[in-house]
């Protein structure tokens, strides 16, 4: 019983040691320890933003999405719908810049 207790003990001493050196060579050489999936250089999305709906907004894109025939995820659909505000509200504050009618905006011609 006692020469089991030893060779245990020896074991756990020598898995101490060499996990240690695992770790070393994981800090000296550089590799990534990150667990997961790696990052895909060609996936433009970023990180996660969380949103709460009211129960009314989440209605309404429901009803979007079930009236597509392609059926986009919901996540997909609301960045398809933010998209398109951001791209009116681009385009409205290029209109917003315009002078006013009635108001010349260039030189006249000599």
């Amino acid at each position: 019983m006692l020469d089991a207790n030893k060779n245990y003990s020896a074991f756990l001493i020598v898995r101490a040691v060499y996990d240690n050196v695992l770790a070393m060579e994981h800090l000296i050489n550089g590799l990534n320890t990150r667990r997961g999936r790696h990052p895909r250089p060609d996936r433009t999305l970023s990180k996660a933003i969380p949103v709460r709906l009211p129960s009314a907004m989440r209605a309404e894109i429901d009803g979007i999405r079930e009236a597509r025939l392609d059926q986009p995820e919901m996540s997909a659909l609301i960045r398809e719908l933010l998209a398109e505000a951001l791209e009116a509200r681009r385009r409205a504050s290029v209109f917003d810049a315009l002078p006013e009618p009635g108001l010349p905006c260039l030189p006249k011609p000599v």
